[in-house]
């Protein structure tokens, strides 16, 4: 049983990466949305495998192996370069789009190989602004090689990218990561946001973080909001922005209008 799961791994990261090679992955795109308002504030680049046998390939089956073989690299420098080319192409074509902004995901094995030279050939080739970029770092990339992390960081915000903390309250970051790192803004866990209205101790976490966030001058954005009463939840406690299947799928951008 042990060799059939390592067979089978092994030739899902062997299609992996022959997937990549070929740009076969594609980019879908869920929206952040304003919870008052319903208007799209931005959207974040998600990849998505079209197997051509197996069909689409879930999210949570092909990241592990990318991370675990090392594809993640790969993986990620082309989710960043297809989704701001896209990303820029679609707000040239779709004007009432203008304010949005992209937001795209950072690994910790990206991030340690990340340079500024990279993001800015990105973004000078699809001709999009600096600010109009978003990335998004794990908690545990800030405690990994705080010192080489902090200088990558610092050099893509004088760039002028923005950045993010990603599923905050899950990983092992301390608050004087909040202080240390120039990130502007935590997007909370979708394990809290789920027990919203149900469970005191997630209705208290959220609470604590929306407050911690503020106090930071930290903006917030909740993840995984599937149902009416996290909704009104959200609203109530002062968090404005959000994504989430009520808010809507991840799909790709000429779907969003």
């Amino acid at each position: 049983m042990l060799g059939a799961r390592l067979r089978q791994r092994l030739d899902l990261q062997h299609e992996l990466r022959a997937a990549i090679d070929r740009t076969d992955i594609r980019v879908h795109y869920q929206p952040i949305s304003d919870l008052v308002t319903g208007r799209h504030a931005g959207v974040e680049a998600l990849a998505r495998w079209p197997h051509e046998v197996h069909g689409w390939i879930p999210p949570e089956d092909f990241i592990p192996v990318a991370e675990r073989s090392g594809l993640i690299v790969p993986l990620g420098d082309f989710v960043l370069q297809r989704a701001v080319s896209e990303f820029a192409a679609w707000q040239a074509e779709h004007p009432k789009w203008a304010h949005m902004y992209l937001s795209v995901n950072v690994s910790n094995r990206q991030l340690t190989s990340y340079t500024v030279d990279l993001v800015q050939k990105v973004l000078d080739e699809a001709g999009l602004e600096a600010d109009r970029l978003w990335l998004e770092i794990t908690e545990s990339a800030l405690v990994i090689d705080p010192e080489s992390t902090g200088r990558v960081l610092n050099e893509l915000r004088q760039l002028g990218v923005h950045l993010a903390i990603d599923d905050f309250g899950t990983g092992y970051s301390s608050l004087l990561s909040l202080k240390r790192f120039p990130v502007e803004l935590v997007k909370i866990d979708r394990s809290f946001i789920e027990g919203l209205g149900q469970d005191p101790d997630s209705d208290a976490i959220v609470t604590a973080v929306l407050g911690l966030a503020q106090s930071l001058n930290l903006g917030t954005i909740a993840e995984g909001v599937e149902t009416e009463l996290q909704h009104r939840r959200l609203i109530e406690r002062g968090c404005r922005l959000a994504q989430g299947y009520r808010l809507g799928q991840p799909r790709p951008l000429d779907a969003l209008g």
